[in-house]
């Protein structure tokens, strides 16, 4: 069965790809009318800390933009190439890459 949080990330990804703003404005009409169960998530330790360090690297200039970043993942993953991804269910995944070079 598909988690609640496998479900969400997935219409955030396809909310993120709609560019009509009526249809997006309508899709929050229509959340904001629903009855929308409205729990206060409490957030780890380790989370807490996360966007402690986060707010940190912000304040302190350590940023990157995302042209820059997409550059930097697509060098690293064209010299790579994904030729197996086996699963077996009694071990975690295994992924093995060669280089294309």
């Amino acid at each position: 069965m598909t988690s609640a949080t496998d479900i969400r990330n997935r219409v955030i990804d396809q909310l993120l790809a709609i560019k009509d703003a009526d249809y997006l404005m309508a899709l929050s009409d229509m959340i904001k009318s629903s009855n929308i169960q409205r729990d206060v998530v409490a957030l780890t330790e380790d989370q807490k800390i996360m966007l402690v360090m986060s707010d940190e690297d912000i304040n302190a200039g350590r940023t990157i933009d995302q042209n820059t970043l997409d550059e930097r993942d697509g060098s690293a993953m064209a010299s790579l190439t994904l030729v197996w991804d086996k699963f077996k269910p009694d071990q975690p995944r295994e992924r093995i890459f060669i280089s294309s070079s």
